[in-house]
């Protein structure tokens, strides 16, 4: 096999020259038929190690600058960097992106050998050289005295043991690099110190013309993936999008794109908002543009979505351009675009035999006034739909009208910000209309007969009549809610209230599954918990094991996972309901496994414990979840356990219930309801979240006939 030599520059301390060692060897084994030179010189900052590095007068390029001039004086083809070390701008000339590898990207802290966080002296000198780790010593130790220090890690970590010291704040990866891990004596948690984005890994740069550093950028970068969220309904994306998203490490979304696409996405993944929000500044093109690139180049799978689809008026093309400039790749996955998705939500057919078989489609917004071609539009007589124009429709409506347009030319407005609203009017009044019904953007606009009341395309209302219901709980109940609510002719509105968060040491106990004769679980929720600790871990499940499960929903999530249950209530389907049913089996000597969310309920514990060896763990934490304080219009409100009560009482005024029609799941979360003096409208018989609907159905029902008769 031929080979290729590829010089390479990096800084020549000890650490530098390890992790370039470690990187290069990682390459190799991917490409073996390459082989490195390594060349170290010394930077600026090694040079200067007086230098504080939180000193706004610093330069920004204090690790890079002598490594970027050699690849300028083409010394070498490429450098090998801490990602952290590079500057956020690099010279015109030259490219970078990180390769995928990382070390552990926490800090720790380091004293010197035989001591103690606890055994340290009074007001301990404190050697730190980063802003971020300063202000940590600040909360954890308030009355240390702290002072810079500089130099490599062995410099630094001497003078710690010569005294000069008492404790030190490091990257645990240098330590782990240079292999010297039995000097760490407290490691950071993440929470307490979020390491900065590029600690732990390892940056390539390069010129931007070299086809050795380009090949090597494609091989360690994944394409940006642009994903149509559709027009608003979570459901209305395509399976391709969908997957997308739960692969992403960073998604960039927009104000069109609902946030509960973001539901499918991994929990360790960065979800940027980069729209605008009414009353509120976008973020500009430039910036967004600059974000994706900057993104994927740091080794992210990159995805942006987008409302609607994104090549109609999506700016598609600007982001595009860039990347292509870039010599970076992308993907486009289509949408439904609020085109053809919002007209139908809003009852609007775009052709029909007897009323129209073309219709022309613009915007009413340029970026430049004098490339705005409405004039022309309304010249060519065609039934219309603008983009973006609701802000435009006064000058619009006179365009159209000095155009000869009938003034009793039919109008509609429809906006669908997740829901759908349609307001109908002509060319004549739908100004005023607007300002009447306090309507707002975004809104497509519609013109010619298509928009006509006559020609609506609207189903018959169903029973809920587009009564619109606020579900609280956890998202994973919600989506269970939502399709059976929306075939009922209601209108869902997403709003979670609780969070699950599984517990790190899940495998710990589920590898000891052997030593136990039954597992309940009381939740889909601890269900799907349960099996992706199962499956994460590769964790295999006995096969003479049985579960015990509360309810049917519970048992079709497990069902799912190819388990099916062996104890389910007939009837009462909650922790008692299972409990007579084990009541027939006799468990002695048949140990149980309890996992359970931490505020689960004790009786199925105290039932096994009187008969047999029972272990309860925390399988998940219930965690709030945070909601904008002012609460969506409804008339309907489902609670779907007491914990949502709880979390919704914590939030919000009990007055915001006041006329409200008050839905609970089961009797345990009734009586909950009437511990906070809520006035229950009607309680699931089944507790179940189709029990729950159904009981909603049947009470909207009841209404609508006692308003009749």
């Amino acid at each position: 096999m031929k080979k290729f030599l590829i010089k390479s520059g990096c800084r020549n301390s000890p650490l530098s020259l390890i992790q370039t060692n470690n990187s290069l060897n990682k390459i190799k084994e991917d490409l073996p038929s390459i082989e490195f030179e390594i060349i170290g010189l010394k930077t600026f900052g090694d040079i200067n190690k007086d230098l504080a590095l939180d000193d706004k007068k610093t330069p920004l390029d204090l690790f890079t600058k002598e490594l970027d001039d050699g690849i300028l004086r083409g010394d070498y083809e490429i450098a090998i960097h801490s990602a952290k070390d590079l500057p956020p701008k690099l010279p015109n000339e030259m490219e970078y992106f990180w390769l995928p590898w990382q070390e552990v990207p926490g800090d720790v802290v380091i004293l010197r050998k035989g001591d103690t966080i606890d055994s340290l002296k009074e007001n301990p000198i404190a050697g730190t050289s980063s802003e971020r780790r300063t202000d940590y010593l600040k909360k954890k130790f308030p009355d240390a005295k702290l002072v810079a220090i500089r130099g490599t890690i062995d410099e630094r970590i001497q003078q710690l043991d010569d005294g000069k010291v008492d404790l030190l704040l490091m990257a645990e990866a240098a330590l782990n690099r240079l292999n010297i891990q039995d000097r760490i004596t407290y490691k950071i948690p993440l929470s307490e110190l979020p390491p900065p984005e590029g600690q732990g890994k390892i940056a390539i740069t390069y010129l931007k013309d070299n086809p050795i550093g380009k090949t090597l950028k494609k091989l360690y970068t994944h394409p940006v993936i642009f994903v149509g969220a559709g027009t608003g309904d979570p459901e209305l994306i395509t399976i391709k999008g969908q997957k997308a998203i739960k692969a992403a490490d960073c998604i960039l979304y927009d104000a069109l794109a609902n946030p509960d696409l973001l539901n499918y996405s991994s929990a360790n993944c960065q979800n940027i908002f980069v729209g605008k929000r009414e009353g509120q500044h976008s973020m500009q093109q430039d910036l967004i543009t600059n974000l994706i690139l900057q993104k994927v180049r740091q080794g992210n799978k990159v995805v942006r979505l987008k409302g609607g689809d994104p090549s109609i008026f999506g700016r598609l093309t600007e982001e595009t351009s860039s990347l292509q400039q870039a010599d970076l790749p992308y993907q486009i996955i289509p949408g439904i675009s609020s085109l053809n998705g919002v007209t139908l939500s809003g009852g609007i057919s775009l052709t029909s035999r007897n009323i129209n078989q073309s219709f022309l489609t613009a915007t009413a917004t340029t970026q430049n006034a004098s490339d705005n071609k409405i004039d022309e539009y309304a010249a060519l007589k065609q039934p219309t739909v603008f983009f973006m124009g609701f802000k435009q429709l006064p000058t619009i409506q006179k365009i159209f009208l000095n155009h000869q347009w009938e003034p009793s030319t039919p109008i509609a407005l429809i906006s669908q910000k997740f829901e759908t609203y349609t307001l109908r009017g002509t060319l004549e009044n739908i100004v005023d209309k607007v300002k009447e019904a306090n309507f707002s953007s975004p809104a497509l606009i519609l013109i010619g007969d298509f928009a006509h009341l006559e020609n609506d395309i609207s189903s018959p209302t169903l029973i809920l009549n587009k009564s619109r219901i606020l579900l609280t709980g956890v998202k994973e109940s919600i989506a269970s809610l939502k399709s059976s609510i929306e075939n009922a002719g209601g209108i869902p509105i997403s709003w979670p209230l609780l969070q699950l968060i599984p517990q790190k040491n899940i495998h710990e106990h589920l590898s000891k599954m052997n030593d136990y004769s039954l597992i309940i679980l009381t939740s889909p929720s601890a269900v799907r918990i349960f099996f992706q600790a199962i499956k994460k871990h590769q964790i295999l499940i006995p096969k003479d094991i049985e579960f015990g499960v509360t309810g049917p929903s519970t048992a079709e999530e497990l069902m799912l996972n190819g388990v099916y249950p062996n104890y389910i209530p007939n009837t009462d389907f909650s922790s008692v309901g299972l409990i007579n049913e084990l009541k027939k089996v006799s468990w002695k000597n048949k140990p149980v496994l309890l996992p359970r969310s931490d505020i689960g309920g004790k009786a199925l514990e105290e039932f096994f414990q009187k008969q047999t060896e029972t272990f309860a763990f925390t399988l998940y934490e219930n965690k709030s979840k945070a909601q904008p304080p002012e609460l969506p219009s409804f008339g309907t409100i489902l609670f779907t356990s007491p914990s949502c009560i709880e979390r919704y009482l914590e939030q919000y005024r009990p007055s915001t219930l006041a006329n409200k029609i008050i839905g609970c799941i089961g009797k345990v979360t009734e009586k909950k309801a009437l511990e906070k003096n809520l006035n229950v409208s009607f309680v699931s018989s089944e507790s179940t979240t189709e029990g729950l609907v159904k009981s909603l159905i049947n009470f909207t029902t009841n209404d609508k006939l006692n308003s009749i008769l």
